[in-house]
């Protein structure tokens, strides 16, 4: 189904529960869902794996989410707002400017022991 015919399907839908596995654009579908009155729950998508059977494709998924949310010890990951995945973002990048960091430096320090050695050892 295209985005237009879901969005037009789910405005006319009554009020419903609506399973998802949480992915990039699950919280932006969660807050347009539950602004339209229906209850939404995200599966983690390790959770949601254990239980798809075969190849990662749409028809699998939709079983695998299903099967998942019928199990009563399933723990549902909340719809984030939008500040809250601003937040997620800055500190996603922020992780990422750190690992950035190690890297260079481990880099750095591996080429001055490798000139290091090359240096006669008067020069020490």
């Amino acid at each position: 189904m295209s985005q237009a015919k879901m969005v037009a399907f789910i405005a006319q839908y009554p009020a419903s529960m609506i399973y998802m596995e949480a992915c990039g654009s699950a919280h932006y579908w969660g807050r347009y869902f539950q602004n339209n009155k229906h209850h939404v729950h995200l599966l983690p998508a390790q959770i949601v794996r254990m239980y798809r059977a075969g190849n990662k494709n749409d028809a699998n998924d939709a079983l695998a989410i299903y099967e998942a949310a019928q199990r009563p010890d399933i723990h549902f990951v909340s719809v984030k707002t939008t500040e809250q995945q601003d937040i997620a973002s800055v500190l996603h990048l922020r992780e990422s400017y750190i690992k950035q960091r190690t890297a260079i430096s481990n880099r750095i320090r591996g080429f001055a022991l490798a000139i290091w050695d090359k240096i006669p050892a008067k020069h020490h």
